[in-house]
């Protein structure tokens, strides 16, 4: 009987150990800006914007062009259907107007780019869905050329390399940081730029292949302590 508990309470917690270890670290992108260029919606320049959106990068799902030490370049197929959901997000403008992501969209699409190249320092990461006419997108952008760089640089670590998940300093010389938003309405899309105020781009964090193997080694153990008392 014991045992036949054991094993049905031991296989969901080795299968969520064994998921959670296959499934790709989200990007998580939050951000603030200020409105400059708004096309449609009745938003106007001006306004704050904030939010935040996020990028499943699935090796399945994606392309990885990579220039070791000076760009890395992550992009999904275009065109690809609901499943696996890859992208979400939301963002609020002060005139309390919200955009958000489908949860199943017709087609999805991303990109994460870094370079740091020597002549030029970019950070470009893009979500967005469709679902019929209606494009939803959220894309933060940061621009500075390696001579400004030279005097303060837009990533605060020189060593960080092409890691998107370092502190990045928009107030640093020649940085141009600037977003772009879009959504439907029912009859049209509407979209517009705005200046970044503040980003942040995490990872959350993934198990490590030695939880999952922990996990498995204490069931074990479990299992042949009670072997042995039976015994």
């Amino acid at each position: 009987m014991i045992r036949t508990i054991m094993q049905f309470a031991a296989a969901p917690m080795i299968l969520a150990a064994l998921q959670a270890h296959a499934a790709p670290a989200p990007t998580t992108v939050t951000f603030s800006g200020v409105v400059t260029s708004p096309i449609g919606g009745s938003i106007t320049p001006g306004e704050t914007i904030t939010g935040s959106f996020t990028l499943v990068a699935d090796p399945a799902w994606s392309t990885a062009y990579v220039i070791p030490g000076q760009s890395v370049d992550i992009e999904s197929a275009r065109g690809l259907g609901t499943s696996p959901l890859l992208v979400g997000g939301t963002a609020a403008f002060q005139d309390g107007r919200q955009l958000s992501f489908p949860t199943s969209p017709d087609s999805q699409r991303f990109f994460e780019r870094i370079t740091r190249d020597g002549t030029s320092n970019v950070v470009d990461l893009l979500a967005e869905t469709h679902v019929g006419y209606g494009t939803s997108f959220l894309r933060v952008e940061l621009q500075q050329s390696q001579a400004d760089c030279d005097v303060r640089c837009l990533f605060a670590d020189p060593a960080g390399g092409l890691s998107p998940y370092q502190t990045l300093d928009l107030l640093a010389p020649g940085v141009q940081a600037f977003g772009f938003y879009g959504g439907p309405t029912p009859f049209y899309n509407y979209f517009g730029q705005f200046a970044l105020t503040s980003v942040s781009i995490t990872a959350a964090p993934v198990p490590e292949p030695v939880d999952a193997a922990m996990l498995l080694a204490g069931i074990g153990l479990l299992g042949a302590t009670l072997r042995r008392r039976r015994a």
